[in-house]
């Protein structure tokens, strides 16, 4: 059997981690909404944000009201008790819910869910759904603060280990925007490598790629994006799908 959600090996339906894992994204969505203002935002932690100033935050009005929050999670609350064969939602609701304003009952609706998580993973039909559903309101509340996920990068280790395989470590490095341009750690060899040499040496021993978005680009090379784009338009550095490989870049020319 395999875990709905993250298709991984598991006993049950959905496995421990992504019940985990719903339950955080629950309780994480409660933190964004309460923190919602509608004063306007400036640029997170990612140093962009899609957002016109015009006085106010669109995004975090929206959140501060929760409606849209209340009425998705409502509609699983709604679903749950029905399937679970629970009191009705509006006799249990009504005594719970004391106000007319979404955000006041979302709390509520969520403390429901949190209770039922770990039965809906293992018999609700629609549970991936709910999951899925859950991210995407905990993606909303994100933005409406203008707070992001930060983006890594994967790259492999190319040290090489002087154990009994007596072969190339290959642990998987995560490369975040800010180490771009400084130091990255393998915990497994307990190498160190700042990104020039880590570049220069996947270039040599041909690891593969390493895709990166326009801003770590630009960062790491030292030029504007629209310097980026130039370079790959005469063929400097190979881009695709909006990213640009580091491991393409004539590097005795850059760095």
């Amino acid at each position: 059997m395999t875990c709905q959600i993250c298709r991984k090996d598991s006993d049950r339906p959905t496995c421990v981690r992504c019940v985990t894992r719903t339950r955080q994204n629950l309780a994480d969505l409660l933190q964004y909404q309460s923190q919602a203002t509608g004063a306007p935002i400036g640029a997170g932690r990612n140093g962009r944000t899609s957002e016109v100033s015009l006085g106010v935050s669109i995004k975090g009005l929206d959140s501060m009201a929760a409606f849209d929050y209340v009425a998705v999670l409502e509609m699983w609350e709604k679903d749950w008790r029905t399937f679970f064969n629970l009191t009705p939602y509006g006799v249990a609701s009504e005594q719970r819910n004391k106000s007319t304003q979404a955000h006041r009952n979302l709390r509520g609706i969520v403390s429901f869910l949190d209770q039922w998580v770990h039965m809906a993973a293992d018999r609700h039909p629609a549970f991936r759904d709910f999951f899925l559903e859950v991210k995407a309101l905990l993606a909303a509340a994100k933005q409406a603060v203008n707070e992001t996920d930060e983006t890594k990068w994967r790259v492999t280790c190319p040290a090489t280990t002087f154990d009994a395989d007596d072969g190339d470590c290959e642990n998987t490095l995560w490369v975040s925007k800010e180490q771009i341009t400084g130091e990255v750690h393998c915990k497994k060899c307990d190498t160190y490598w700042r990104m020039d040499r880590l570049l220069r040496v996947l270039l040599s021993s041909k690891q593969g790629k390493l895709w990166v978005d326009p801003e770590a680009a630009s960062m790491w090379i030292g030029v504007s994006t629209r310097d980026l784009r130039r370079m790959a338009q005469a063929g400097t550095i190979k881009r695709n799908k909006g990213q640009y490989d580091l491991l393409s870049i004539k590097l005795e020319d850059t760095v």
